[in-house]
């Protein structure tokens, strides 16, 4: 620990001291009683000023005694008055939250009677709000069914037709053609019934539903697409992706709906769209097949004109399969059918 400057001092007059004495009496001891003297005055003056070092602190420690006494006495007295401050500044907040609750409690009261007012009217709302959607979930239901009969009715419809073709049109045609071969100068004829007879069979073909059980969607669309082409008029392309997803395990059902709708597509551009290239992609991304139609042929404005027949069958196998239809098109700018459906 290092000293200050006044107990250095006073440590080396304690030492001149002892030292002082010491020669004093070792010169008194031999006889040499003048250098005695002076070593015992030496000594002495030493003795005062330690004396005088000794009075210094006491007085010194005294008044900070004296000092700290008064700060003490201050802080006792600042503490009084904090802690008479602080009991009013207690009583004021406890009066002002007195006040503050029973305002309070005033206010919860008439908000509690207000929010029971509220809530009662919000079960109401509720209550009408819950007859509302089982009213319109039980029309939603009326109007799948509805929809499901007119789509099987349409099928049913269909192959018959197709039947009735096959087995009554298509055969007469052919004993026509038969009767008229045997005649020489109606061969022309003849082959006028026999590309009839094609045409009916092709017709009686389409209205049939495809056999999904013997082939998927994918094999189907390429088939349809493949006898498109045939005709020459128009020129198909079909895209499918991904290659290797493995088409079986979409439902027979949903892959009916999505053939039929993708008919009625390409039959609405044939006969109005005046095309001459339609594209078509199906892909399933995520769990979503995807159905694209696009034909270049002339389009029209979305919105302005009311939907044909086509347009709205289109819509209604959409909506029985709970997919998504879209129609965009564009004045010469074509037209793009999209369909998505979870798989």
């Amino acid at each position: 620990m290092q000293l200050t400057s006044k107990n250095v001092d006073r440590e080396r007059d304690k030492l001149l001291f002892s030292i002082y004495k010491r020669l004093s009496q070792a010169y008194e001891k031999h006889g040499n009683y003048k250098e005695a003297l002076k070593y015992d005055q030496l000594k002495d003056k030493v003795e005062s000023r330690i004396s005088d070092s000794q009075k210094y602190h006491e007085i010194k420690e005294l008044n900070i005694k004296y000092e700290t006494a008064e700060k003490e006495l201050e802080i006792s007295r600042l503490n009084k008055e904090f802690e008479a401050a602080q009991y009013r500044r207690i009583l004021s907040i406890t009066g002002f939250l007195l006040l503050t609750m029973l305002l309070a409690t005033l206010f919860l009261y008439e908000r509690t009677k207000k929010l029971k007012k509220s809530r009662e009217a919000l079960l109401m709302a509720d209550r009408m709000k819950q007859k509302d959607l089982e009213h319109q979930a039980f029309y939603n239901e009326t109007k799948q069914c509805l929809v499901r009969n007119y789509l099987d009715g349409l099928e049913a419809e269909r192959i018959r037709l197709a039947r009735e073709l096959h087995d009554n049109v298509s055969n007469q045609l052919v004993v026509l053609k038969m009767e008229i071969e045997r005649r020489e100068k109606l061969h022309p004829i003849a082959q006028s019934v026999a590309d009839l007879h094609t045409e009916v069979r092709n017709i009686s073909h389409g209205l049939m539903p495809p056999v999904f059980q013997y082939a998927t969607l994918s094999e189907i669309i390429k088939d349809y697409v493949y006898q498109q082409n045939l005709k020459g008029n128009i020129l198909f392309t079909a895209v499918i992706s991904p290659e290797d997803y493995n088409w079986e395990t979409v439902p027979s059902e949903l892959s009916i709906e999505v053939y039929r709708i993708l008919q009625e597509a390409i039959g609405n551009a044939i006969r109005h769209a005046e095309t001459g290239e339609v594209d078509i992609v199906l892909k399933v991304v995520d769990g979503i097949l995807m159905l694209d139609i696009a034909d270049n042929g002339k389009g029209f404005v979305v919105g302005e004109q009311k939907a044909g027949l086509g347009l709205r069958i289109i819509e209604e196998r959409a909506e029985a399969i709970n997919g998504t239809l879209e129609i965009q098109s564009e004045i010469n700018k074509g037209t793009v059918v999209k369909l998505q459906v979870a798989l």
